[in-house]
């Protein structure tokens, strides 16, 4: 069973993954979570860590993370690869995805629409914008969620 926090008598993610390879972004993100309320956050700085992570997890509902950050511009391997997997996979089914990235570009944009629950961003370019993407994150998590309910 997910477990789920709750703040000001709204449901929160409890088990955010972060999968990011720039120290400066991992630590505004990780604040932003903070920030917006989601308390448990697992960090990883590659695609192939993350990759082999998210897999065991499939194994086991309890360790399906409530909702993914993820950069798309990774080493080894990148977020396209994790996205790939995971929505072939149908413990994954449900898990919201935000989909990171420092450039705009349409394909990656149009590639987002392709997978159910997913959402491509630019990672914000001033500390205010940063901040915003904590209770963007939680926005777009109880919207998922919500849509998810109605099925």
């Amino acid at each position: 069973m997910r477990r789920e926090g709750t703040q000001v008598g709204m449901m929160m993610p409890s088990r955010v993954v972060l999968v990011e390879d720039n120290e400066a972004d991992v630590y505004l993100v990780s604040m932003a979570l903070r920030e917006g309320g989601s308390p448990d956050l697992t960090v990883f700085r590659d695609g192939e860590d993350a990759l082999a992570s998210l897999r065991k997890a499939a194994g086991s509902t309890n360790e399906i993370p409530d909702m993914i950050l993820l950069d798309l511009n990774l080493p080894r391997i990148d977020g396209k690869a994790i996205v790939e997997m995971m929505r072939g996979n149908r413990a994954f089914d449900h898990v919201p995805v935000m989909l990171l990235s420092s450039t705009i570009s349409p394909a990656d944009a149009a590639k987002a629409q392709e997978f159910s629950s997913c959402i491509y961003t630019t990672k914000p370019s001033s500390l205010d914008a940063f901040m915003e993407l904590g209770q963007a994150a939680k926005q777009f998590w109880l919207t998922t969620r919500e849509a998810a309910a109605a099925f």
